[in-house]
């Protein structure tokens, strides 16, 4: 089985075994929906649990597991990875995206390479791409008026003064 990471065990909150996700991916609501199967490791094993509940409350993510719902079952996985099957896939929806999926794809400008997208990042108004070109990082909103076209191997971008 091949595993994909999307979260690791930051610490915990209350005695109910709420553990504190930072993720590592995303569509967190979709993956940890109750019932789903996760993995937890220490990078040698892969315990397999069903995800009781998962919840963001304020920037916090908290997560729930199946018969571990006590802070004494649950503080041993501390600082222990989260990986999902990788054969779990998500449906997306028009014009939605992996991030995983972008990552590595060449980007054009005027037909002319400028670099290579290296990482996403998640703000507030939009979604960035970080471009690594020669000289520097440049990042991108993934928008339509900044994307031009796009497919599994390249992101051709709008022309914008001063950018690369």
């Amino acid at each position: 089985m091949q595993y994909k990471l999307i979260a690791k065990v930051i610490g915990f909150k209350g005695l109910k075994g709420e553990i504190k996700i930072r993720p590592f991916s995303a569509f967190l609501f979709e993956r940890l929906k109750p019932g789903n199967t996760i993995y937890l490791s220490n990078g040698k094993d892969y315990i397999k649990q069903k995800v009781k509940d998962y919840s963001l409350k304020g920037k916090q993510h908290l997560l729930i597991l199946e018969e571990l719902d006590d802070i004494e079952l649950v503080e041993d996985y501390n600082k222990y990875n989260i990986y999902m099957d990788e054969s779990f896939q998500l449906s997306l929806s028009e014009n939605e995206f992996h991030e995983d999926d972008l990552i590595g794809l060449k980007v054009y400008q005027n037909k002319e390479l400028k670099g290579e997208v290296i990482d996403i990042k998640n703000f507030p108004g939009s979604d960035y791409l970080v471009v690594k070109t020669i000289n520097k990082n440049v990042l991108i909103p993934f928008r339509d008026e900044f994307i031009i076209y796009m497919d599994d191997i390249r992101i051709d971008v709008v022309i914008m003064e001063g950018l690369f």
